[in-house]
C-alpha cells in the first residue's frame, strides 16, 4: 500500500493536485491511497502488456494527467477513466514511434519534416475514441440499475484474478457460472448494438449538417 511518503515515487503531479485526486477517490485519506495504488498497478500491467516501456513511468503519467484536470470532481469513476486515458497515451506512444521510425529512415534522416496528415489522423482517431466513449456511457446510463451495476461488476476485473472475481459475483447472484456468461453476453451485446445506433445517428446527423452547410 502507498502512503504519502510515496508521492515522490508516484508521478510528477503537484502535491495539491495529487490530494485532489485522493480525496476524488475516496473521503478516508487510508482507503484512498489503496485506491491510487490498485489503479496504478492496474495502469502498470495494461501498458506491460500493451509493451510500453517503462510501464510504471507510463503509469504515472496517466494518473498525473487526470490529477491535473480541472474537472476532476466531475469525473464519476476514476478507474474506468484512468483506462480511456491510458489506452489514449497507448496509441499516442504508439504513432509517435511510427514517426520517428519513418523519420529515421527517410532520406532527410530525422531533420525532415513529418507529415502533417499524420497529426490530423491522430486528432480524428481521438475524436472517435472520445465519441465511442460517449455513446457507451450514454447506453450504460439506458440500461435497468440492476443489469448497468452487473455489467460493471462483472468487466472490472482484470488479469489473472477475474475468474475468481466473477465465481463470487456470480454466487452472489445466486447464478451458475455459465449462466451468468450467458446473461453477460446478452447484456454486452445489447451495448453493442445500442454503441453501434448511437454512432450511426452522430454520422447521419454530421451529414446531415455538412449538406445543410454546402447548400447555403
Amino acid at each position: 500500500m502507498m502512503d504519502g511518503s510515496s508521492v515522490a515515487k508516484s508521478g510528477t503531479a503537484s502535491r495539491d493536485a495529487l490530494s485532489g485526486l485522493l480525496v476524488c477517490l475516496d473521503a478516508d485519506a487510508g482507503k484512498a491511497w489503496i485506491q491510487y495504488d490498485l489503479i496504478r498497478r492496474r495502469l502498470v500491467k495494461f501498458f506491460e502488456c500493451s509493451c510500453c516501456w517503462p510501464a510504471e513511468e507510463y503509469a504515472d503519467e496517466v494518473l498525473d494527467r487526470i490529477a491535473k484536470r480541472p474537472d476532476i470532481r466531475q469525473i464519476r469513476d476514476i478507474a474506468s477513466f484512468a483506462v480511456g486515458v491510458a489506452r489514449n497515451l497507448r496509441l499516442e506512444d504508439h504513432k509517435r514511434t511510427q514517426r520517428i521510425e519513418y523519420l529515421d529512415g527517410s532520406p532527410a534522416g530525422a531533420d525532415a519534416l513529418a507529415d502533417p496528415h499524420d497529426f490530423q489522423r491522430d486528432i480524428v482517431e481521438q475524436i472517435d475514441e472520445e465519441v465511442r466513449l460517449r455513446c457507451l456511457k450514454k447506453c450504460l446510463a439506458e440500461m435497468p440499475a440492476a443489469e448497468r451495476d452487473l455489467v460493471l461488476a462483472y468487466y472490472s476485473a482484470e488479469g489473472l484474478k477475474h475468474h475468481e472475481h466473477r465465481k463470487a459475483l456470480a454466487q452472489r447472484q445466486g447464478l451458475k457460472m455459465d449462466a451468468l456468461r450467458v446473461r453477460m453476453n446478452r447484456s454486452r451485446e445489447k451495448l453493442e448494438r445500442c454503441v453501434a445506433q448511437c454512432l450511426a445517428a452522430r454520422r447521419s446527423k454530421l451529414s446531415a449538417a455538412d449538406n445543410s452547410a454546402s447548400q447555403q
